[in-house]
This record gives C-alpha cells, structure tokens and sequence, in this order.
C-alpha cells in the first residue's frame, strides 16, 4: 500500500514537473501570437480607411483628373491615386473589408494565422526546437503560404493550393523520416504507399480544418481542444517533445482567440486554418507511427473525426448525390440560431465528448473506431434532420 501510495506521488510529481517546463514557451506563444494579431488589427483599420478614403476620391475624377487635351499637365496624378489605392487594397485585405465569413458586416482582417505561426516560430527559435523540427516549420511555412496568398486577393486555382501543400507536407516528411507505417489493421504499409497516403491525408485535414472556419472561434477553439488532447496523450507515453509542440500549438491558438471569440475582431484566413491542419496531422503522425509509441493510429483519426467527416460527408454528397443543399452542418445550426458565437459554442460542446474519449482510450484501437462509427452516425442523423426540416 505505501509503495503503490509512494509510487503515486512520485508520478504526480514528474507529471507536475513537466506542465511547470512548458509553461514558459506556452506564455511565450500567447504573447507573440496576442500582440501580432492585436497589431495587425490596428494596421489593418488604418489602410482600410485609406482605401475607402482613396475610393470617394476615385468617385469624384472631375476634381482631380487633367483635361484631356492636355494629358502630360499633371502626369504623375493619376497613376499615383491608381497606385495607392491598389496598395490599399493589398494592404488592407489581409486586411480585406470584403469578407466571406457569416455575420461578418463590417471590414474585418483575415490574418489571424499570421499572429500564430509568429508565435509558435518564436517559441522555435527561441527556445532551440528548430534544430530537430526544421522541416517541420519548413512544410509548414509553405503550407501557410497556399493560403495566405490568397488570402492576400491574389487569385488562383485549387489545383495550385494543393500542389503548394502536398510540396509542403512532403518536405516535412522526409526531412522527420516519418511516414504511416500502420493503420492499425494488423498489417504495415509499404515506404511508397505510406508516404503518399501521409501526404493525401495531411493535406486532407488542412483542408478540412479550413471548411470548418466559417464561424468566430470554432477551429480555433477545435484546434485548441485537440492540441489539449494530444498534450495530455503525449505525456502519458512519455514524448515529452510532441507535448511541448502541442502545449505552443494551443497558446498560439489561443492568443488568437481572446481577439477572436465571441465579436470576431479578426479571423483565421485561408493560411492560418491550412497551418494549423498541418500542425495537428504532422504531430499526430509523428505520435501514432513512432516505433516506441503505444498510441493507437486510430487516436488519430477519432480526435479529428469532426473535421474530417464533415469533409468527407459534403463531398459525397455534392459530387456523388449531387445534393445542391450540401452546406456544413455548423451552416445549418447557425441558419437556425442566428447566433455566430452560440453556433460555434455548441458545435464545440458537441465535439468534446468526442476528443475526450479519443483521449481516454488512446491505446484502445477498438473503443476508438466504435467512437468514430458513433459520431459518424450521430452527425448524418442529425444532418439529415436539419435538411428535411
């Protein structure tokens, strides 16, 4: 009894120790990430009022064009208000008053990412990870990129996006010699197969993690529950890496909510929900086919089953059913609350249960897929509902 009693405490304590060493790096990344995208709103709100200043100039051309029998009078004016307001527009667009997002009726910048990935790199390079994780930030620098240029209004195809971020994701591979090994169905994967079913996945879930960014604080507050999870997991088989990454991953996140939820003074972006995907794919990989680990790969699957059914569930059916109501599920409870914070908060409440299972029965490959065939069935009832409703 005293020596199970002792034992006990001892494990209580290395496990204390090992939250006090993160602490630092996790305020760290808050920090950064909070000031960036503080400061980007400010910046954002100033060359927003330039370029509308700049746009009732254009509207009014009789008070500032030349004649035009004699067009080289003033040869600088023109180009100069052309150029400044294109500038603006650039400027402020990160930075876009246009933006996509619902309830979203004033200019509003879609560069939170860039707030956390400064967070999570001063971390990095501050504390010396980027010795061992280069290509870890590396990948994930160009995957935050196939999103932030558009974000930025530059236009180009999905094929491109993708592209960007398969070269990403495969540089991030072989530069941590890692790949999916297992599946957890008895049976090892071939180099080449389970290289390119890594890349198919990660970029998967990238992309998935970007449909859910509709609402303030849902991937947010998504990213930041199963950065939680995989910290908590990661501590238990001893990884103590991965649970500093994912304790970062998380702060960064969160020095982006505090702006974001519940008024949505600033969102995530393209390049910001792209990143995030990464991070979590890459440290989930890394946990579920490292020789020495004990977590299931099926952790990895059930504590992103939200994001990546959604995906895989609207995909069936607009392409297969071709269904034209095929709208997220959050889209359809938000169409029902006219709420963009309550949305959000309810469909996160809904997704807990769900990572805490994932996270008590990390080991469990068996409990985990009977998790992930509950969910699946609960949101296709519950989507078809809303639907015929």
């Amino acid at each position: 009894m005293a020596h199970t009693l002792h034992s006990t405490i001892l494990e209580n304590t290395i496990f204390t120790q090992k939250i006090l060493f993160a602490l630092p790096f996790c305020a760290i990344a808050f920090c950064v990430s909070f000031f960036a995208v503080f400061l980007l709103i400010r910046f954002s709100k100033k060359h927003t009022i330039l370029a509308d200043s700049l746009m009732d100039r254009d509207s009014y051309p009789n008070q500032i064009s030349t004649p035009i029998s004699n067009p080289l009078a003033n040869p600088i004016t023109k180009p100069s208000r052309v150029d400044s307001l294109d500038l603006a527009k650039k400027l402020a667009c990160v930075f876009s008053p246009f933006s996509t997002h619902p309830s979203s009726h004033y200019p509003t910048p879609k560069a939170g990412g860039v707030g956390i990935i400064l967070g999570v790199c001063a971390v990095f390079l501050g504390a010396g990870l980027y010795v061992h994780f280069t290509f870890y930030m590396l990948g994930g620098f160009i995957v935050f990129l196939s999103g932030f240029i558009k974000d930025m209004g530059f236009r180009f195809g999905l094929k491109v996006c993708v592209f960007l971020q398969c070269i990403g994701v495969f540089l991030s591979l072989l530069g941590l010699d890692i790949w999916l090994k297992s599946l957890g169905l008895g049976f090892e994967l071939p180099y080449i197969g389970g290289l390119m079913l890594s890349i198919v996945l990660i970029v998967g879930l990238c992309n998935a993690v970007n449909l859910i960014d509709k609402f303030n604080g849902l991937s947010g507050g998504f990213v930041l529950c199963v950065s939680l999870s995989i910290m908590s997991v990661a501590m238990s088989v001893d990884i103590l890496s991965l649970a500093i990454i994912s304790a970062i991953l998380g702060s960064a996140v969160l020095g982006f909510l505090v702006l974001n939820f519940p008024s949505g003074r600033v969102f995530l972006g393209s390049g910001g929900a792209y990143f995030l995907g990464y991070c979590l794919a890459m440290i989930l990989v890394i946990l579920t086919q490292t020789s020495y680990s004990i977590v299931s790969p099926w952790y990895a699957l059930c504590v992103v089953i939200y994001p990546v059914w959604e995906m895989l569930f609207l995909f069936f059916r607009r392409k297969i059913l071709e269904k034209k109501d095929s709208l997220p599920f959050h889209t359809l409870l938000f169409r029902r609350l006219g709420s963009n914070p309550l949305t959000s908060l309810l469909m996160l409440c809904a997704q807990i249960p769900f990572i805490a299972l994932a996270t008590l029965f990390y080991a469990n490959s068996l409990a985990l897929a009977m998790t992930c065939a509950v969910f699946v069935v609960i949101y296709t009832m519950m989507y078809n509902k809303f639907v015929a409703q």
